[in-house]
């Protein structure tokens, strides 16, 4: 029998269950494949027969039809939703019927690990995300683009004010390190950093960031694809800030977890939620972050 695993959701979520997929499908005696928005995260892996686009044509027709359909949802676990077990303890729990940590994985070629040393070469680089995927874009004026003006907040309230992530990128260049802004090509590009974009202005391919990752001296940023990347590719130092999200469903022990130091209302991913003060409550909740720099700084003088 075949099976298909549809594994859907934000980049960082996918890295995160790579793993718990890999172990499955190493377990299974069943030919398993995986429907996903990104297949590059299971590319060479030696135990996925097929990946697949979700945006694939004629996908029902051509592969679920005659398939085990396997969709799985870690947000809808009471475990998960009330703070008490990691993403992927979850997704393991639903998958492999029992909860346990499996590390994310990805099978990169030699080719593309020697491409990304040599790009780094001796520099001192630190990663920084300052914005999730729904903050720090620009309206739909041009105008706005060109002139930095009318840039967008992150309605989910867990993004770097524009100014604060400026500020703290250039403290931590002065350091001696270079930074490097993970950002998409609509998102504000931080004054005076460096962005990891293709000459074009495209985004960097995914495996391109990944395959970077063993080489630089750590990361900064919020809670977003940069420290489940980080996690796959054992980053060994790195700061997260939080904002409306918690490191009990999405940190990692080896980092430094920054909370919010007021009380904020958690609004669950993909369940009914129609609380009326939210928007009060957690508003300006990222601003806890300016008073974190020394605390930063402090420790990325130990990356060197």
């Amino acid at each position: 029998m075949k099976e298909i695993i549809q594994i859907d959701g934000g980049i960082g979520r996918v890295i995160a269950l790579t793993g718990v997929i890999t172990e499955y499908a190493k377990n299974s005696k069943n030919e398993v494949n995986v429907l996903t928005p990104y297949p590059e995260l299971f590319f060479n892996n030696p135990y996925i027969n097929r990946v697949y686009n979700i945006n694939h044509q004629y996908i029902f027709d051509d592969v679920i039809k005659d398939s085990k359909y396997i969709n799985l949802e870690p947000y809808n676990d009471y475990d998960y939703y009330n703070k008490q077990k990691h993403i992927i303890e979850v997704y393991a729990k639903q998958l492999l019927g029992k909860s346990e940590f499996i590390e994310p994985q990805i099978y990169l070629t030699q080719n593309e690990l020697n491409k990304a040393k040599e790009f780094v070469g001796d520099k001192k680089i630190i990663l920084f995300q300052p914005f999730g995927s729904m903050g720090g874009t620009y309206t739909s004026n041009k105008t706005d683009e060109i002139n930095h003006t009318n840039v967008l907040g992150d309605p989910t309230n867990r993004s770097f004010y524009f100014d604060d992530a400026e500020t703290l990128a250039n403290k931590i260049k002065k350091e001696g390190f270079e930074v490097l802004q993970i950002r998409n090509p609509n998102q504000y590009n931080l004054k005076d950093i460096g962005s990891l974009l293709q000459p074009n202005g495209q985004a960097l391919p995914i495996r391109h960031i990944l395959a970077l990752l063993p080489y630089i001296k750590g990361f900064v940023g919020c809670d977003s694809f940069l420290q489940h990347a980080a996690k796959m590719m054992n980053v060994k130092h790195g700061i997260v800030f939080y904002g409306t999200t918690t490191p009990e469903n999405l940190g990692y022990k080896e980092y430094i977890n920054y909370t919010p130091d007021k009380k904020f209302i958690w609004v669950p991913n993909r369940q009914p939620s129609n609380n009326p003060d939210v928007d009060k409550v957690n508003k300006d909740l990222m601003k806890y972050v300016k008073n974190k720099f020394d605390d930063v700084i402090k420790e990325i003088k130990k990356w060197k």
